[in-house]
């Protein structure tokens, strides 16, 4: 079958935080007098988020609400900071995580999506992320080179679950045969993907998977080839 569409994750991905988003969370504990290390920041962020409920409030993971009782969690309950505080913490942190200068663009990334509409192949981010995220995207020069944006927060469901990938095949048009999907997490991204029957492939720009017995590549320029070879 042709390749249509190529889904592609989006942290980790296709960006990244720089600082990492442990080390940002750190300052913004810092500047309120609560001295603690990124990775001890990580360690607190990561109790909170398996904490957590998929659905709080009626609202789904990583919408607003959901993100300022993860906050709550993060900065109140565990750090000690007065309630008092969180409005501010929430204000600063979805300025911040929506300033595209809190990202990096991965190298290739752009051309990658520019050569796939040269070949007539369609592109869509499928991600665990925010509402925020297709207006992020459009910042950094991505989301016009995109035929969708399918975010979890937005469908109400996540990878690795397949309903998520279903939804982008529909939202693409796109047949499961027709369709391939790159991303960072073996779980999330692979597992998720072949589960909607969709063939997926690692992209490890770390190196972090190297050992792992799966389709893999570790920048665009690598990923491109693997598409060329799959779209011949």
């Amino acid at each position: 079958m042709p390749l249509k569409t190529v889904f592609i994750d989006v942290g980790g991905t296709l960006i990244e935080e720089n600082p990492s988003r442990a080390a940002i969370y750190a300052a913004v504990a810092a500047a309120r007098g609560i001295r603690v290390s990124p990775d001890d920041m990580a360690r607190h962020m990561r109790a909170a988020h398996d904490a957590l409920p998929v659905v709080v409030g009626g609202c789904y993971r990583y919408s607003d609400p959901w993100f300022e009782a993860f906050m709550e969690h993060v900065f109140s309950r565990d750090l000690g900071l007065g309630a008092e505080l969180l409005p501010g913490i929430a204000a600063e942190l979805f300025e911040r995580f929506s300033d595209p200068a809190t990202f990096r663009v991965f190298p290739g990334a752009l051309e990658f999506l520019d050569d796939l509409d040269a070949l007539g192949i369609g592109a869509a981010a499928v991600s665990n992320w925010s509402g925020r995220l297709e207006a992020l995207l459009a910042r950094l020069g991505i989301a016009e080179r995109l035929r969708a944006v399918v975010a979890s927060a937005d469908e109400r469901c996540e990878k690795p679950s397949a309903e998520l990938f279903r939804r982008a095949l529909e939202r693409t048009g796109t047949s499961a045969p027709d369709a391939l999907h790159a991303g960072d997490n073996p779980e999330r991204d692979l597992a998720g993907a072949r589960a909607a029957g969709i063939e997926a492939v690692l992209v490890d720009h770390h190196g972090a998977w190297r050992d792992l017995a799966t389709a893999r590549v570790t920048s665009f320029a690598e990923l491109g080839a693997f598409v060329r070879e799959r779209a011949a």
